[in-house]
């Protein structure tokens, strides 16, 4: 907590008066340009200062800012999401002595008897964890094996904590997705809680005939308390640049660029008060149906009033969550 201030607090006492002074003493507006110029400027001055100290802290810091700089074009500034962009190759990973007791002392058993190959270089590592790619000896397929560190669960509530406080202080327009990523990162510490959700999207993907054909979950072999999981191994690209190459092409068939001119467009449009989220959907749906594709994106909201991103099929008439935000209950309308 006291080197998440140390490098934050300043970070953000510089913020504040830095928005002090244009709005109270230069009598400058939101929408002016020397009051926008201003803002760019201290981004990207501050942008590799945060980049530092979110690699100095490691842990749930590494891993937040992974995630959003991978899906958080739109809620935080283009400034940061550059920044950012580097974690996604991952992070430095543990020696193989380490993984190797993790794993030992998890599932009670040595590592000669549980794989009769284990790579000793992971195939990619995180901040709250590592996988290794291996061959299971009882019989012959090929995994990847996932390991979480120990002292990531320990570190947990204070990191988070700290997290929430500094976005009340620095962005109080983004503590809905501070709150969110909280309730993600609890359930993703717990391997259990992960391998039970693979085996129910993979029911619903087959109820709905998605899986195999269009969508390939990975099977779960085992799972070993809150920090070993064994799954299938499957080949294919990161999820980065699946979602960057979907958002470009989603942009190009409304005459734009690329996703970053088109969400700047949308930001330019609706202004300050996150409105424009909604309208990136309704932009991701004109295009998708402009583009002729039968599936097509929606958003409707269940009776409880949570909106649930979905699929609708225009030919079978069909609706599926994708993905569900309500747990309660969920009725769909495309609204046509």
């Amino acid at each position: 907590t006291v080197q998440f201030w140390k490098g934050m607090g300043p970070l953000v006492v510089k913020y504040k008066l830095l928005k002090f002074k244009a709005t109270k003493w230069d009598q400058l507006g939101e929408d002016d340009q020397e009051y926008k110029r201003r803002i760019t400027a201290y981004r990207e001055k501050s942008a590799p200062q945060l980049v530092d100290l979110i690699l100095s802290l490691g842990g749930i810091y590494t891993k937040i800012a992974q995630v959003m700089s991978t899906i958080g074009q739109g809620l935080l500034p283009d400034e940061y999401i550059e920044a950012l962009r580097p974690l996604q190759d991952g992070v430095p990973a543990r020696n193989f002595d380490e993984i190797s007791t993790i794993i030992e002392r998890s599932t009670k058993q040595k590592m000669d008897e549980l794989f009769v190959e284990f790579d000793e270089k992971p195939i990619g590592a995180a901040s709250i964890g590592q996988a290794h790619k291996a061959r299971l000896r009882s019989n012959g397929e090929t995994v990847v094996v996932k390991v979480q560190y120990p002292e990531v669960a320990e570190l947990f509530e204070a990191d988070l904590s700290n997290l929430e406080m500094a976005t009340r202080l620095f962005a109080p327009e983004n503590m809905e997705v501070a709150k969110a990523l909280r309730k993600r990162h609890e359930n993703e510490l717990d391997f259990e809680i992960e391998a039970e959700n693979l085996r129910q999207c993979t029911e619903d993907m087959q109820e709905y005939g998605l899986e195999p054909t269009l969508v390939r979950i990975p099977r779960v072999y085992n799972v070993y308390g809150r920090k070993v999981l064994i799954m299938e191994y499957l080949k294919g690209v990161s999820l980065g640049d699946a979602i960057e190459e979907e958002q470009n092409r989603v942009a190009k068939a409304l005459g734009k660029k690329d996703a970053r001119e088109l969400t700047r467009a949308i930001q330019k449009n609706e202004g300050a008060h996150g409105e424009w989220r909604r309208r990136w959907v309704g932009w991701y749906e004109n295009a998708r149906w402009k583009a002729g594709e039968d599936a097509q994106h929606i958003w409707p909201r269940c009776k409880y009033g949570a909106s649930v991103l979905c699929r609708c099929s225009r030919s079978s008439g069909r609706h599926w969550p994708f993905p569900r935000h309500c747990s309660r209950e969920t009725s769909f309308s495309n609204g046509r």
